[in-house]
């Protein structure tokens, strides 16, 4: 981890109303705070951060630092105020071969001072995954870098400023978990840096912004638990004696706020270990299972249309407005080239043009005829309409792919 310091100017504008979202995939700069932040760029370094109170002075040492296991404790962790996570006990870790820290750019600010321990561990958690290694470098070869930030009221998890190439991501005690988030946010680099994965929510037709929007949050839920699978079960032929972080599948599991989610990841590990399952597999049930928790769809519904809603009620009438269709096919071809492929070879459970995985809730369907109203009289209204879905019992086993006739 190289941790470098930086100082930026910042612009005041015009108060927002922001609403965060867990990685913003829109084309306009990321509100935080009701600032939008300049970027200045260095030669020496990558792209700065965000400091929201004051600047810390130059920091003349960029080197990667390592967390040797005898420097660390639980006590270590708890620098941000926060209750350790109930269930797992405190963090220690693990003892075991290790694979090295990954190079990731921190920037030094404010709410890094007395959370380097924290920050580097979750780094090296982060980097005993492969997958999670994958993601890191390529993070790394696009310059992005993360910076931490003070999350008081406890409802951020992280997101991606596309314009700074950061990754912001609020501090949390216990580094298992924020390791996992910086997995998710990073698997949002990957798809738009290797899979131009994006959402413009001016130029998208709404209902193509949520299909895409939906895809993408449950393509990186997926990435959170595969990465815990890896930090938990050594893969055939890995070193027997390597560090293992017993737990983090089921803290995954919980934390990705998908219902179904522990009890389905529960039934997979015994089939990934006996091979009566394969990996692509297993991420395409933990794909389809973000579309079961209809709780979780809805909120992410509302935040696209909230994002659509506050635009210039000028945009939202002008005929060039959300005109950009999206081929389900090709999108998906997409975020399966960002790592690893498996989308499309199971389409039977991840077709986002089916009407389980299209429809909307009802809600969002009465927002999208009141923003039709707003539209050119000759914009059809047939495309604004979509299937609505309820509540359906999701499985909790997966059973494996019936062959082809």
């Amino acid at each position: 981890m190289a941790i470098f310091s930086r100082t930026i100017q910042s612009a005041a504008v015009k108060r927002f109303t922001c609403l965060f979202i867990l990685c913003s995939f829109e084309a306009i700069p990321v509100l935080f705070q009701d600032q939008i932040f300049n970027r200045r760029r260095r030669p020496d370094r990558p792209r700065g951060a965000k400091e929201t109170q004051q600047t810390m002075p130059p920091r003349k040492d960029a080197k990667p630092r390592g967390c040797p296991a005898s420097d660390f404790s639980a006590a270590a962790l708890r620098t941000d105020g926060a209750n350790p996570v109930e269930g797992p006990a405190p963090y220690a870790r693990p003892a075991g071969s290790a694979a090295a820290l990954s190079d990731l750019t921190v920037f030094e600010t404010p709410e890094l001072a007395g959370f380097e321990a924290a920050a580097e561990e979750a780094i090296f958690i982060l980097s005993q995954s492969a997958t999670g290694r994958r993601l890191m470098q390529s993070a790394i070869a696009a310059d992005y870098g993360v910076v931490f930030i003070d999350d008081p009221d406890k409802n951020l998890r992280g997101y991606v400023d596309w314009e700074q190439k950061l990754v912001f991501l609020a501090k949390q005690s216990d580094p298992r978990l924020l390791a996992l988030t910086l997995g998710h946010e990073l698997a949002h680099v990957s798809q738009r840096v290797n899979g131009a994965a994006d959402i413009n929510v001016i130029k998208d037709h709404p209902l193509h912004a949520l299909k895409k929007f939906l895809a993408i949050e449950a393509d990186a839920r997926t990435y959170e638990i595969i990465i815990a699978l890896e930090l938990e079960y050594p893969a055939a032929g890995e070193d027997k004696n390597r560090i293992r972080f017993d737990g983090i599948a089921q803290m995954a599991a919980g934390k990705v706020d998908i219902d179904v989610m522990p009890k389905l990841l529960a039934s997979i590990v015994p089939r990934l270990a006996d091979g009566s399952l394969t990996l692509d597999r297993a991420m395409a049930a933990c794909f389809r299972a973000f579309y079961y928790d209809t709780a979780l769809r809805a909120t992410y519904e509302n935040r696209i249309m909230t994002r659509i809603e506050g635009l210039d009620p000028a945009i939202i009438a002008a005929p060039e407005s959300f005109a950009r269709l999206t081929d389900s096919t090709d999108f998906m071809m997409r975020l399966d080239g960002h790592d690893i492929a498996y989308l499309r070879k199971h389409a039977d459970v991840t077709n986002i043009d089916s009407p389980q995985l299209a429809a909307v809730c009802a809600r969002t369907a009465a927002r999208l005829q009141q923003l039709h109203a707003a539209r050119p009289a000759n914009d059809n209204a047939a495309t604004w309409t979509a299937p609505i879905y309820a509540p359906v019992p999701a499985p909790t086993t997966l059973a494996a792919r019936k062959p082809k006739p």
